[in-house]
């Protein structure tokens, strides 16, 4: 059932597409109003969403594709580097909040946090830290 086939679109008025809007707007019937103006029922609410949102500018508008160099402006090809430094940035944004988060811990442990330049191979010179028992520091087959 093609019975638009070989048809050509037709051309309505800013006007008569206004009015047809208009009173879809104002609550008349989509069906009766496509019959009266003989009119698909689509077309008639196409127009009634384009005189919404934009008024008399999206009426005025044409369908279908646009004339050469009317178009979107062509896709300009993405830089690989562009992409691994987006990806560089958020393994960044991941290690700043593990450090917050350890930063957190420690201060809630009331541990000391090695100062910056300060390894993590020498041990804390306070003593206010902790030593925390291992199984290699104790003798086997003593509780303590």
């Amino acid at each position: 059932m093609e019975k638009h086939k070989g048809k050509k679109a037709r051309e309505y008025a800013l006007e008569f597409k206004e009015a047809a809007a208009r009173r879809l707007l104002t609550g008349e019937s989509g069906t009766a109003l496509s019959r009266e103006l003989d009119v698909r029922r689509s077309v008639l609410y196409r127009w009634r969403d384009a005189y919404r949102a934009e008024g008399l500018t999206g009426l005025s508008r044409r369908r279908g594709r646009p004339a050469p160099g009317h178009g979107p402006p062509p896709k300009i090809p993405r830089d690989p580097r562009d992409e691994r430094i987006r990806e560089l940035e958020q393994l960044l944004g991941k290690q700043a909040a593990e450090l917050d988060f350890f930063e957190h811990a420690f201060r809630a442990l009331n541990l000391e946090t090695p100062g910056p330049g300060a390894s993590g191979s020498t041990p804390p010179s306070s003593g206010s830290a902790p030593k925390a028992r291992s199984a290699s520091n104790t003798p086997a087959g003593s509780d303590g």
